[in-house]
């Protein structure tokens, strides 16, 4: 018994398949490639948001001992 997968379609569908197939494997090179600078990213954004974060609270208990 085979394991393979057998699919019946046309060559038009054939070839837009294989550019679907081409343009998605692109698009994961593309991502695996900016992979790491999204992470920088996402950090540096994280560390902003905690610097805002204790700014307002700080804000917030100023206000909570007038």
């Amino acid at each position: 018994m085979s394991k393979g997968i057998t699919l019946e379609i046309s060559e038009t569908e054939a070839a837009n398949l294989e550019s679907a197939l081409d343009e998605l494997l692109k698009s994961l090179r593309r991502l695996d490639d900016e992979h790491e600078q999204r992470w920088e990213q996402v950090n540096r954004f994280r560390a902003e948001t905690h610097v805002m974060m204790d700014q307002i609270k700080a804000e917030l208990n100023v206000e909570k001992t007038l």
